[in-house]
């Protein structure tokens, strides 16, 4: 790899990670289009996932205090039956295809989220008086979606982040459980990837090059998650979902 080429895929590395540990998901979101856009393989999802897996190893100690064990379990029990689904339908398509699929994605989750945003926090505030915890179900079936995600995209987050952020829990719980999540569905995501797709050496060489520049965005994003309001907290999430689903348009259009 040329250094070049290292030197976007560890700034943007850094930077997603950050905000992963501020928000409670992101990584993916922005790495995806850009690790797709510098390797133009499927090796692209390769990376992420490890590098995802790696962070989430590492601050598993320390997130696990707030988490909500029910919703953990329900969460983890879909992502089970969803990362075989989408590693099996990834495997069928081409590069050109996921890359789509991943535009459609993210930019159909924007405009879900935009919708909610608007809808919370200057059309009717008294909504989030009256959200619940949800079904168990329900839940399930949010992880089956992001076990498909996050074993063809390296995404299992958005759905899940976007389903909770119309729930009761808090921020600190959400944030939490997400985390701790992320250990399961990318867990069982790279496991998909090597039995049925496989990862090169030459994959693992540079993901392992690039996880100390994502733990030190770990480190970071702790500092800074203290100091995020709730508000804010769902305002960098929306951000983050404009700016990332113009980039993977970017990447398939031109």
């Amino acid at each position: 790899m040329i250094i070049e080429s290292w030197i976007i895929l560890s700034t943007v590395t850094f930077i997603a990670a950050t905000l992963q540990i501020v928000t409670g998901f992101g990584f993916g979101l922005l790495c995806v289009p850009v690790f797709l856009w510098v390797f133009d393989s499927i090796a692209a999802i390769h990376l992420v996932t490890f590098i995802t897996l790696v962070m989430s190893l590492a601050i598993l100690p320390s997130a696990k205090s707030q988490m909500v064990p029910k919703l953990l379990f329900a969460l983890s029990g879909g992502v089970l039956i969803g990362s075989p689904l989408g590693i099996t339908f990834s495997s069928q398509l081409n590069l050109e295809m996921i890359k789509l699929i991943a535009a459609v994605v993210i930019l159909s989750i924007t405009l879900w989220n935009a919708y909610q945003y608007l809808q919370r926090y200057f059309l009717d505030h008294a909504l989030r008086e009256h959200a619940g915890h949800g079904s168990t179900p329900v839940q399930v079936g949010v992880g089956i979606a992001s076990g498909i995600l996050g074993a063809t995209l390296a995404m299992p987050a958005p759905i899940a982040m976007m389903y909770l952020s119309g729930t009761s829990y808090s921020k600190d719980e959400i944030r939490s459980t997400i985390l701790v999540f992320f250990v399961v569905a990318y867990g069982v995501a790279l496991g998909c990837q090597m039995t049925v797709q496989g990862v090169e050496a030459q994959t693992w060489k540079i993901a392992l090059s690039l996880c100390p520049v994502a733990l030190l965005g770990v480190w970071l994003g702790h500092r800074l998650a203290g100091v995020v309001s709730a508000f804010y907290f769902r305002l960098v999430v929306f951000a983050t979902l404009i700016i990332t689903s113009i980039i993977m348009l970017l990447s398939v259009l031109l």
